[in-house]
């Protein structure tokens, strides 16, 4: 079955950076791009490990999935609204969702691979972002499946692989999560369309999102639409039929022809007030090391 290319819902998420040396620690912080990824900084291991087992796990896929009432005994089948996806952008704490945790070697009182080795939830992505060249120190971590990602902190291109780091890390969770709830809709529903896996559709959501500089969507209806938010925290709606509409364009794909209109919407045009990440920022100030 065919994966999703971009996932069904997206939004900045928690990343926690542990280093014990503050100067390096502020180095890493000011180089994340916050519209993107939420840094939650700490200098002593031992409290990012207590707080990073202390989360909770909820993603999104969860609220849009429900067992089925004639089997929930069976636990069989499962029933799949993916509508319920757009109304994550109400979620007041998604943003604390920890994706990741970043690591130095040289920690007090235990290195980097005692640390991935107590972070217990698998889905949490375990990196090393360190001054550490040993070759033979990095391999063992990834081939003792301890670490899925290094950055060296002393690279020119610091910024860039951090950001591309953390950018891939928050795709591969989302995506993960589509893909399980696209696949049981799929099974459980014959609305889900074939457009998602069209190179045309693809390329549109691609050039969207770079071209607008989006950091959140959400699928809003199984034909493919999304509302999309940018870093500016303007709202834009893109919109697929299956027949002409209007001014609506001209979308051909393999599998067949659609149509599209994408319109800045405005935050008045929502039925409930969204929470945004500047609101979640004055709540919970990222300043703070421990």
């Amino acid at each position: 079955m065919s994966q999703l290319t971009y996932p069904l819902c997206f939004h900045p998420t928690t990343v926690v950076i542990v280093n014990g040396d503050k100067f390096q620690l502020d180095k890493l912080c000011s180089a994340v791009d916050d519209q993107r990824t939420i840094i939650k900084p700490f200098t002593d291991p031992i409290k990012a490990l207590d707080y990073v087992n202390s989360m909770s796990f909820a993603p999104f896929n969860r609220r849009c999935t429900n067992a089925l009432e004639e089997d929930v005994r069976n636990r069989r089948s499962m029933g799949v609204n993916l509508d319920l996806i757009q109304n994550e952008i109400y979620e007041s704490n998604r943003f604390s969702q920890v994706v990741g945790v970043m690591c130095e070697y040289h920690m007090p009182g235990m290195n980097g691979f005692d640390f991935c080795e107590q972070v217990k939830n698998d889905y949490v992505n375990r990196m090393f972002v360190t001054k550490q060249r040993d070759a033979r120190l990095i391999t063992d971590a990834f081939n003792r499946g301890l670490i899925t990602k290094y950055v060296y902190t002393e690279s020119e291109t610091l910024k860039t692989d951090l950001n591309d780091t953390l950018h891939e890390i928050q795709m591969k969770y989302f995506l993960l999560f589509s893909n399980l709830l696209f696949t049981t809709a799929i099974t459980c529903s014959s609305e889900c369309q074939s457009i998602f896996t069209e190179p045309a559709y693809i390329a549109l959501l691609k050039n969207i999102i770079e071209s607008h500089t989006i950091n959140e969507y959400y699928l809003t209806a199984t034909n493919g639409s999304y509302l999309f938010k940018n870093t500016n925290g303007e709202i834009f709606q893109l919109n697929i039929y299956d027949s002409q509409i209007n001014d609506a364009e001209l979308l051909e794909g393999e599998h067949g022809t659609y149509y599209y209109s994408f319109t800045d919407i405005g935050k008045e045009s929502l039925q409930k007030e969204p929470v945004f990440l500047e609101q979640f920022y004055q709540k919970h100030p990222q300043k703070s090391v421990y």
